[in-house]
Protein backbone atom coordinates (compact mmCIF):
# COMPACT_ATOMS: atom_id res chain seq x y z
CA UNK A 1 0.00 0.00 0.00
CA UNK A 2 1.19 3.22 -1.16
CA UNK A 3 2.88 5.83 1.67
CA UNK A 4 1.82 9.01 -0.22
CA UNK A 5 -1.40 9.92 0.90
CA UNK A 6 -1.30 10.51 4.84
CA UNK A 7 -3.72 7.88 6.12
CA UNK A 8 -5.52 8.28 9.27
CA UNK A 9 -6.42 4.67 11.52
CA UNK A 10 -9.45 4.93 13.18
CA UNK A 11 -10.28 2.65 16.75
CA UNK A 12 -13.84 1.92 17.25
CA UNK A 13 -14.35 0.37 21.24
CA UNK A 14 -17.39 -1.44 21.66
CA UNK A 15 -18.75 -2.88 24.38
CA UNK A 16 -17.74 -6.46 23.54
CA UNK A 17 -15.35 -5.62 20.19
CA UNK A 18 -13.57 -2.82 18.81
CA UNK A 19 -12.66 -2.18 15.00
CA UNK A 20 -9.51 -1.00 13.75
CA UNK A 21 -9.57 0.81 10.20
CA UNK A 22 -7.23 2.57 8.11
CA UNK A 23 -8.62 5.02 5.68
CA UNK A 24 -7.53 7.85 3.43
CA UNK A 25 -9.70 11.23 3.11
CA UNK A 26 -13.00 9.54 3.77
CA UNK A 27 -12.64 6.29 2.43
CA UNK A 28 -12.45 2.93 4.51
CA UNK A 29 -9.32 1.14 2.89
CA UNK A 30 -8.92 -1.93 5.27
CA UNK A 31 -10.85 -2.90 8.91
CA UNK A 32 -9.46 -5.41 11.39
CA UNK A 33 -11.49 -6.38 14.52
CA UNK A 34 -10.38 -7.29 17.96
CA UNK A 35 -11.74 -7.67 21.54
CA UNK A 36 -12.56 -4.97 23.11
CA UNK A 37 -10.06 -4.85 27.17
CA UNK A 38 -8.06 -2.70 29.16
CA UNK A 39 -4.63 -2.48 26.99
CA UNK A 40 -1.46 -0.51 28.30
CA UNK A 41 0.51 1.73 25.62
CA UNK A 42 2.33 -0.95 24.67
CA UNK A 43 -0.07 -3.53 24.07
CA UNK A 44 -2.12 -0.99 21.67
CA UNK A 45 1.17 -0.36 20.18
CA UNK A 46 1.95 -4.25 19.54
CA UNK A 47 -1.92 -4.19 17.87
CA UNK A 48 -1.41 -1.38 16.05
CA UNK A 49 1.92 -2.17 14.33
CA UNK A 50 0.57 -5.84 13.55
CA UNK A 51 -2.68 -3.91 11.48
CA UNK A 52 -0.18 -1.67 9.55
CA UNK A 53 2.36 -4.43 8.75
CA UNK A 54 -0.27 -6.63 7.09
CA UNK A 55 -0.98 -3.60 4.73
CA UNK A 56 3.48 -2.81 4.69
CA UNK A 57 2.77 0.86 6.27
CA UNK A 58 4.71 2.30 8.71
CA UNK A 59 3.00 4.41 11.76
CA UNK A 60 4.65 7.67 9.64
CA UNK A 61 2.56 7.30 6.95
CA UNK A 62 -0.41 8.20 9.83
CA UNK A 63 -1.53 11.78 9.76
CA UNK A 64 -3.78 11.35 13.10
CA UNK A 65 -5.55 8.11 14.95
CA UNK A 66 -8.63 8.97 15.62
CA UNK A 67 -11.00 7.37 18.55
CA UNK A 68 -14.24 6.61 19.81
CA UNK A 69 -14.94 4.49 23.32
CA UNK A 70 -18.04 3.57 24.80
CA UNK A 71 -15.96 1.74 27.66
CA UNK A 72 -14.22 3.93 30.24
CA UNK A 73 -10.61 3.75 30.53
CA UNK A 74 -10.33 0.96 27.22
CA UNK A 75 -8.55 4.28 25.12
CA UNK A 76 -6.03 5.54 28.12
CA UNK A 77 -3.25 3.45 26.32
CA UNK A 78 -3.76 4.39 22.72
CA UNK A 79 -2.08 8.80 22.61
CA UNK A 80 1.05 6.88 23.44
CA UNK A 81 1.12 3.92 21.18
CA UNK A 82 2.59 5.58 18.45
CA UNK A 83 4.58 8.50 19.77
CA UNK A 84 4.91 11.72 16.86
CA UNK A 85 1.36 10.82 15.88
CA UNK A 86 -1.33 12.56 17.17
CA UNK A 87 -4.74 11.32 18.74
CA UNK A 88 -7.79 12.77 18.93
CA UNK A 89 -11.23 11.26 20.71
CA UNK A 90 -14.49 11.63 20.08
CA UNK A 91 -16.93 12.80 23.12
CA UNK A 92 -20.25 14.40 23.29
CA UNK A 93 -18.86 18.23 23.15
CA UNK A 94 -16.63 17.09 19.00
CA UNK A 95 -18.32 19.78 16.66
CA UNK A 96 -21.54 17.72 15.29
CA UNK A 97 -23.23 19.35 12.97
CA UNK A 98 -26.52 19.06 14.95
CA UNK A 99 -28.50 19.70 17.63
CA UNK A 100 -28.16 17.30 21.14
CA UNK A 101 -32.16 17.54 22.44
CA UNK A 102 -31.43 15.19 25.21
CA UNK A 103 -31.04 15.30 28.74
CA UNK A 104 -27.44 14.57 30.25
CA UNK A 105 -25.92 15.06 26.63
CA UNK A 106 -22.47 13.49 28.84
CA UNK A 107 -24.27 10.59 29.18
CA UNK A 108 -25.10 9.45 25.86
CA UNK A 109 -22.76 6.83 23.63
CA UNK A 110 -20.72 8.36 21.49
CA UNK A 111 -20.94 6.04 19.08
CA UNK A 112 -25.26 7.10 18.70
CA UNK A 113 -23.41 10.15 18.00
CA UNK A 114 -21.70 9.14 15.42
CA UNK A 115 -24.11 7.28 13.78
CA UNK A 116 -26.35 10.42 13.37
CA UNK A 117 -24.08 12.27 12.15
CA UNK A 118 -22.98 9.82 9.05
CA UNK A 119 -27.03 9.22 8.55
CA UNK A 120 -27.07 12.90 7.84
CA UNK A 121 -25.14 12.58 4.82
CA UNK A 122 -27.38 9.47 3.43
CA UNK A 123 -31.25 10.51 4.63
CA UNK A 124 -33.02 13.76 5.47
CA UNK A 125 -33.88 14.29 8.46
CA UNK A 126 -36.47 12.36 10.61
CA UNK A 127 -34.90 9.49 10.65
CA UNK A 128 -34.02 6.49 13.25
CA UNK A 129 -30.63 4.58 13.21
CA UNK A 130 -30.51 0.98 14.75
CA UNK A 131 -27.48 -0.40 16.20
CA UNK A 132 -27.22 -4.01 16.36
CA UNK A 133 -24.66 -4.36 18.98
CA UNK A 134 -24.14 -5.32 22.56
CA UNK A 135 -26.89 -3.66 23.31
CA UNK A 136 -29.76 -3.07 20.64
CA UNK A 137 -30.18 0.80 20.28
CA UNK A 138 -32.57 3.26 18.37
CA UNK A 139 -31.34 6.94 17.82
CA UNK A 140 -33.83 9.41 16.23
CA UNK A 141 -33.18 12.71 14.67
CA UNK A 142 -36.42 14.68 14.48
CA UNK A 143 -37.85 16.84 11.37
CA UNK A 144 -35.73 19.75 12.18
CA UNK A 145 -32.47 18.03 12.43
CA UNK A 146 -31.46 17.79 16.37
CA UNK A 147 -31.27 14.16 18.59
CA UNK A 148 -33.80 13.88 20.35
CA UNK A 149 -33.23 10.38 22.20
CA UNK A 150 -34.00 6.99 21.44
CA UNK A 151 -34.29 3.54 22.90
CA UNK A 152 -31.84 1.01 24.83
CA UNK A 153 -32.32 -2.67 24.40
CA UNK A 154 -30.71 -5.76 25.43
CA UNK A 155 -28.80 -6.70 22.14
CA UNK A 156 -29.24 -10.63 20.80
CA UNK A 157 -25.70 -11.49 22.91
CA UNK A 158 -27.24 -10.37 25.98
CA UNK A 159 -30.51 -11.94 25.21
CA UNK A 160 -28.99 -15.28 24.95
CA UNK A 161 -27.01 -15.46 27.76
CA UNK A 162 -29.31 -14.00 30.07
CA UNK A 163 -31.63 -16.91 28.87
CA UNK A 164 -28.98 -19.12 29.81
CA UNK A 165 -27.83 -18.11 32.96
CA UNK A 166 -31.52 -17.28 34.24
CA UNK A 167 -33.47 -20.37 33.74
CA UNK A 168 -31.91 -23.93 34.24
CA UNK A 169 -32.81 -25.99 31.70
CA UNK A 170 -32.09 -23.71 28.78
CA UNK A 171 -28.60 -22.81 27.40
CA UNK A 172 -26.75 -20.73 24.94
CA UNK A 173 -27.09 -21.59 21.11
CA UNK A 174 -26.21 -20.73 17.67
CA UNK A 175 -27.37 -17.06 17.66
CA UNK A 176 -29.24 -17.02 13.77
CA UNK A 177 -33.02 -16.04 12.24
CA UNK A 178 -34.74 -19.48 11.62
CA UNK A 179 -36.49 -19.51 8.55
CA UNK A 180 -39.88 -20.29 10.62
CA UNK A 181 -41.06 -18.84 14.07
CA UNK A 182 -42.45 -22.20 15.54
CA UNK A 183 -39.41 -24.04 16.99
CA UNK A 184 -39.35 -28.08 16.73
CA UNK A 185 -36.78 -28.30 19.90
CA UNK A 186 -35.57 -26.10 22.29
CA UNK A 187 -32.39 -25.13 20.14
CA UNK A 188 -34.58 -23.66 17.19
CA UNK A 189 -36.93 -21.96 19.95
CA UNK A 190 -34.65 -20.61 21.43
CA UNK A 191 -33.18 -19.51 18.34
CA UNK A 192 -36.34 -18.24 17.32
CA UNK A 193 -37.36 -16.12 20.90
CA UNK A 194 -34.17 -14.43 20.37
CA UNK A 195 -33.72 -13.46 16.80
CA UNK A 196 -37.15 -13.31 15.77
CA UNK A 197 -37.83 -11.55 19.19
CA UNK A 198 -35.18 -8.61 18.50
CA UNK A 199 -36.79 -8.29 15.15
CA UNK A 200 -40.08 -7.97 16.25
CA UNK A 201 -39.53 -5.65 18.91
CA UNK A 202 -37.61 -3.24 16.68
CA UNK A 203 -40.27 -3.29 14.37
CA UNK A 204 -42.69 -2.72 16.79
CA UNK A 205 -40.15 0.05 18.38
CA UNK A 206 -39.66 2.06 15.13
CA UNK A 207 -43.55 2.20 14.49
CA UNK A 208 -44.02 3.40 18.34
CA UNK A 209 -41.18 5.92 17.24
CA UNK A 210 -42.47 6.83 13.74
CA UNK A 211 -45.76 8.02 15.11
CA UNK A 212 -44.31 9.86 18.11
CA UNK A 213 -42.73 11.89 15.74
CA UNK A 214 -45.82 12.18 13.43
CA UNK A 215 -43.44 10.84 11.09
CA UNK A 216 -44.39 7.54 8.98
CA UNK A 217 -41.91 8.00 6.41
CA UNK A 218 -38.91 8.80 8.69
CA UNK A 219 -36.53 6.69 7.28
CA UNK A 220 -34.59 3.78 8.83
CA UNK A 221 -31.12 2.55 8.70
CA UNK A 222 -29.34 -0.42 10.21
CA UNK A 223 -25.80 -0.78 11.47
CA UNK A 224 -23.87 -2.67 14.17
CA UNK A 225 -22.47 -6.24 14.12
CA UNK A 226 -25.83 -8.02 14.18
CA UNK A 227 -27.54 -6.12 11.69
CA UNK A 228 -26.85 -8.07 8.76
CA UNK A 229 -28.91 -10.94 10.00
CA UNK A 230 -31.75 -8.72 10.57
CA UNK A 231 -31.69 -6.58 7.18
CA UNK A 232 -33.74 -8.83 5.24
CA UNK A 233 -36.24 -8.39 7.75
CA UNK A 234 -36.72 -5.09 7.64
CA UNK A 235 -37.28 -4.41 3.77
CA UNK A 236 -37.79 -0.55 4.11
CA UNK A 237 -34.31 0.15 6.30
CA UNK A 238 -31.32 0.51 4.56
CA UNK A 239 -28.19 -0.90 5.79
CA UNK A 240 -24.76 0.74 6.18
CA UNK A 241 -22.44 -1.59 8.40
CA UNK A 242 -19.80 0.82 8.71
CA UNK A 243 -21.94 3.76 9.63
CA UNK A 244 -19.67 4.71 13.00
CA UNK A 245 -16.38 4.56 11.26
CA UNK A 246 -17.81 7.73 8.35
CA UNK A 247 -19.27 9.59 11.38
CA UNK A 248 -15.52 9.52 12.73
CA UNK A 249 -14.53 10.75 9.36
CA UNK A 250 -17.30 13.55 8.99
CA UNK A 251 -16.41 14.74 12.74
CA UNK A 252 -13.00 14.81 11.93
CA UNK A 253 -12.91 17.03 9.15
CA UNK A 254 -14.88 19.49 11.03
CA UNK A 255 -11.79 19.28 14.04
CA UNK A 256 -8.90 19.43 10.85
Amino acid sequence: MSNAQPKQLLIEIGNTQSVIALAEGKSLLRKWRIETGLRTSDEWRWELKQCLAEVHLLPEALKVILVSSVVRGTADGVAEALPGVSTKLFSWKSPWSFRLQVERPEAVGVDRLLNLEAARRHVEPPFVVVDFGTATTLSVMDAEGAFVGGVIAPGVTMFARSMATQASQLYEVPIELPSRVIGHHTTSALQSGIAWGTLTMVRGLVKKVQEELQAPDAKVLLTGGWARMFYEGLPEANYLPDLTLQGMLEVYESMD
